[in-house]
């Protein structure tokens, strides 16, 4: 980017080049995901982690009051992935763990 470009330009410049890099995070993270993915790269190595959150507090209330169907509808819990990243340091390590879930459930 030029120094003479104007704030208000710049910004949309910055804002449309973090979009594009959202993205290429997104699909990125679909590949790792995978459960046949290969989690080790020569610099960075990558681990999958898989969990359900807690129910909410008050989602007992919620079954009481209107029954369990009701409640799994205005309170559901989604199956979240996380991908994390560790440094290498000379020799290859084995990652964490992988996920089998679909990376389509993935929220996080």
């Amino acid at each position: 980017m030029t120094n003479n470009r104007h704030p208000a330009d710049e910004l949309a410049d910055v804002r449309a080049e973090i979009k594009r890099l959202e993205a290429r995070e997104s699909k990125l993270r679909e590949v790792l995901c995978m459960p046949d993915a290969d989690l080790i790269g020569d610099e960075y190595s990558a681990a999958v982690r898989a969990w359900r959150p807690r129910k909410p507090l008050g989602y007992e209330q919620a079954v009481a009051r209107f029954g369990e169907t009701i409640a799994e509808e205005c309170c559901p819990r989604v199956d979240r992935i996380a991908v994390y990243l560790h440094q290498r340091t000379g020799r290859r390590t084995l990652p964490l763990c992988t996920s089998s879930l679909s990376p389509a459930k993935s929220t996080a």
